[in-house]
């Protein structure tokens, strides 16, 4: 269901997602399931989320940063800024 409606909001032009989910990171493998679901179905819009960060392991924030996780829209847009100076 989130990569059809993932699907939907590219189809909008929608660039970046919020998640506010305290249970995204809370059971294994459902933040790490959503991630590489966005790899693999190639989203390219940056996405957040809120959670607790207690249960987080080293391989699951690697995911989350490749999936796009790590890259807000707005420190994107200031190092484009930054770079074109």
């Amino acid at each position: 269901m989130v990569v059809r409606l993932g699907r939907e909001l590219v189809e909008r032009g929608t660039w970046h997602i919020m998640f506010l989910d305290d249970l995204f990171t809370g059971r294994k493998g459902r933040g790490a399931g959503l991630c590489q679901a966005f790899l693999d179905n190639g989203f390219e819009f940056t996405w957040s989320c809120n959670s607790h960060p207690n249960p987080l392991d080293l391989e699951t924030l690697r995911l989350m940063e490749r999936a796009a996780a790590g890259r807000s829209p707005t420190a994107s847009s200031r190092a484009r800024s930054a770079s074109s100076t």
